[in-house]
Order: structure tokens, then C-alpha cells, then sequence
């Protein structure tokens, strides 16, 4: 079972089914529909630290998805506009995921890129980005 899988299945009924309408949430964002789409998908009311929880949950799984959306992954250029914003994607998914489930994705991220063949990733790890590892545009804090 995903990270993802466990952990939802623990606030929502069906957390794949919560995910998928968790758009009603991002296209309206206010404490009625959030409230709406808890008493919908949640298992239980539950305390504010486990609804906090649930959001963060399908934050991740927004950017998750997001960050599938482009042909970003094919590129040649660090710098193009579409994979920068598929890097944003990406960190704010690890982002979410390391503060969620407490553990680290960003270095298994880097490494599996680069196993997989991603041009740039192979130039970043090469050294195109000194001793410093890539940049993190846009990458923001929950806190």
C-alpha cells in the first residue's frame, strides 16, 4: 500500500474518490465546501489536527498529479519554462509527503531521476550545479 493510501484510508471512506473530488475544494476554496467535502469522504468529523492532516493529504496528491500534466519530463533545458514548473510540482509534493509522513523523498527523488535517464538530472548530479544540489524555485513552507 502507498504512503498516500495508508494514511488517507485512515480519515476517508475512499480516499482515491476523496482525491478525485477534492476539485470541488481548490476551485472553491471556503471553510463551507471544505466542510462539505469532510462530511462527504471523512470516516469521522475527527479533531482539527487530523481535518489539517487530510488537507495536507490531498495537497500532495493535487501536486502529485499536477506535476504529471506537462511534457515537462521531456526536455533538453534546465531552464524551460515547462520544467521548471514540473520541478516546482514535484518539490512541493516532496515537500508535503516529508512533512506528512515524516520521513525524506527529496534525495530517493534525485536518485531514482537519474537512474531512470532524465537528461538533466544526470547534467545536475554531474556537477553543472557545483557542490550545491539544484535549485528549488517557488518551494515553500507549510509553516
Amino acid at each position: 500500500m502507498v504512503p498516500f493510501e495508508h494514511a488517507a484510508s485512515r480519515i476517508f471512506i475512499d480516499p482515491w474518490k476523496a482525491r478525485d473530488e477534492y476539485i470541488q475544494v481548490v476551485l472553491r476554496r471556503s471553510p463551507d465546501t471544505i466542510d462539505r467535502f469532510f462530511k462527504t469522504h471523512a470516516r469521522s468529523s475527527g479533531n482539527i489536527d487530523e481535518l489539517r492532516y487530510g488537507l495536507g493529504l490531498m495537497e500532495m496528491q493535487r501536486h502529485a498529479m499536477l506535476m504529471y500534466t506537462s511534457c515537462g519530463w521531456f526536455f533538453d533545458d534546465l531552464s524551460n519554462i515547462e520544467t521548471v514548473q514540473i520541478l516546482q510540482y514535484a518539490g512541493r509534493t516532496i515537500e508535503l509527503a516529508e512533512s506528512l509522513f515524516r520521513q525524506s523523498f527529496e534525495g530517493p527523488f534525485w536518485k531514482s531521476s537519474a537512474r531512470r535517464g532524465a537528461i538533466f538530472l544526470k547534467w545536475a548530479m554531474a556537477g553543472a550545479f557545483g557542490k550545491n544540489p539544484p535549485p528549488k524555485p517557488a518551494w515553500i513552507c507549510l509553516r
